[in-house]
């Protein structure tokens, strides 16, 4: 700008060379400052090295899946365990939404993998707690007599 202000005058030069930065989409890529977005603090249970996998394990349910069974269709669940320290992933399938359903895909995994802890989401709104803190089984707690 002062360049062209020691050859030419021209009135309001500074509000078009204003103007044109802020629509040039180069100088608006210049001009941004990067910001590192701020991590929220990870449970105990993610920060343990257990040795092994799916020993702090959550637990998430997604669906409905549409199955055929013999000409008819039928819902499906898909519950999704997952280890809090190494992110591996089991899948298993329940019948229902019910508590039975989910207490047999517990008792299913738990048969599998040697869990400690179990972890239920407290967003979700079919396992969540009716409190604000998140619900915790523990093995003894998950097998029935």
């Amino acid at each position: 700008m002062n360049e062209i202000r020691q050859k030419y005058f021209i009135s309001n030069l500074r509000t078009a060379v204003r103007g044109i930065s802020f629509a040039c989409q180069l100088c608006k890529n210049n001009r941004v400052k990067l910001e590192v977005p701020e991590m929220g603090q990870l449970p105990v249970h993610r920060l343990e090295n257990t040795g092994y996998a799916f020993q702090n394990s959550g637990v998430d349910y997604f669906g409905p899946l549409f199955v055929t069974v013999k000409k008819s269709r039928e819902k499906r669940y898909g519950v999704l365990f997952t280890c809090l320290s190494t992110r591996a992933v089991h899948l298993e399938v329940a019948h229902s939404l019910s508590t039975d359903a989910c207490i047999m895909a517990l008792e299913r995994f738990t048969a599998r993998k040697d869990v400690q802890l179990i972890s239920t989401p407290t967003t979700g709104r079919i396992l969540s707690a009716p409190t604000t803190s998140s619900r915790t089984f523990t093995r003894s707690s998950i097998k029935t007599e």
